[in-house]
């Protein structure tokens, strides 16, 4: 069972770097983390603050759990077809689209399996919550958005920016070795710092377009945040 969920999180990343590479205007840049690709769909619905405000039944959370390991099994299968994780990695930008659009539909068809209409309406809002300024690089997202390149192009510097900001402060800092209060203070700016970017990424909209993203997001929903052994989905994005 532990090696099971130990594959699941390296599929997860792996989806969520390719998909974040695909984003990039540099290509070869990686960004190890979870973002919406894998971060989303079962992992992000098997968090109980997300099952909690969903309204998901007994019998929901159940069918979770048979579900999981189901797309566990439909990811790993795409995988195994795309050469291994080894593979994915080189893979040039297209095919990683394609890859990773293949692999949301596998966690969008279980969800969709397990959540009523309403419920989905509110996921999809809480996904797009989560995954922050990168759900702008969702092909979904864009169209619905209908983003110009230009728009498009400018979001891809925020993101540029942002990322060389984070390593900077990464650099400066070893979450290992701080205290519980300073690995506080080290997340709280790293999510102002997500924050503050997806502002800028939204400012760059039209008006019609910023009250179409409102309105796609829904309303604020505080994600937990990540806490040392806490077994949980990823909500490395929420802001």
């Amino acid at each position: 069972m532990k090696r099971g969920y130990i594959l699941w999180i390296a599929l997860a990343l792996c989806v969520a770097t390719a998909q974040i590479a695909s984003a990039q205007a540099g290509r070869g840049q990686r960004r190890m983390g979870m973002g919406m690709g894998m971060g989303g769909g079962l992992m992000l619905l098997g968090v109980p603050e997300v099952q909690k405000e969903l309204k998901m039944t007994p019998d929901q959370v159940s069918k979770l759990e048979t579900k999981q390991p189901e797309a566990r099994r439909a990811v790993n299968d795409l995988v195994q077809k795309a050469g291994g994780m080894e593979a994915m990695r080189n893979m040039k930008t297209e095919d990683r689209e394609k890859l990773a659009d293949q692999m949301r539909a596998v966690q969008s068809k279980a969800v969709a399996e397990i959540l009523d209409a309403d419920q989905q309406k509110r996921f999809r809002q809480l996904e797009l919550q989560q995954t922050g300024l990168l759900a702008f690089f969702r092909k979904d997202v864009a169209d619905e958005l209908n983003l110009t390149r230009e728009q498009s192009d400018k979001i891809r510097g925020i993101q540029r920016d942002q990322q060389r900001e984070m390593r900077d402060v990464r650099q400066d800092a070893d979450p290992r070795n701080m205290t519980r209060e300073d690995r506080q203070k080290w997340q709280a700016k790293m999510t102002e710092m997500r924050k503050a970017s997806l502002e800028k990424a939204v400012s760059s909209l039209t008006e019609e377009q910023q009250k179409q993203w409102k309105a796609m997001i829904g309303e604020p929903f505080k994600f937990p945040a990540r806490t040392p052994g806490r077994r949980q989905g990823p909500v490395g994005n929420s802001v």
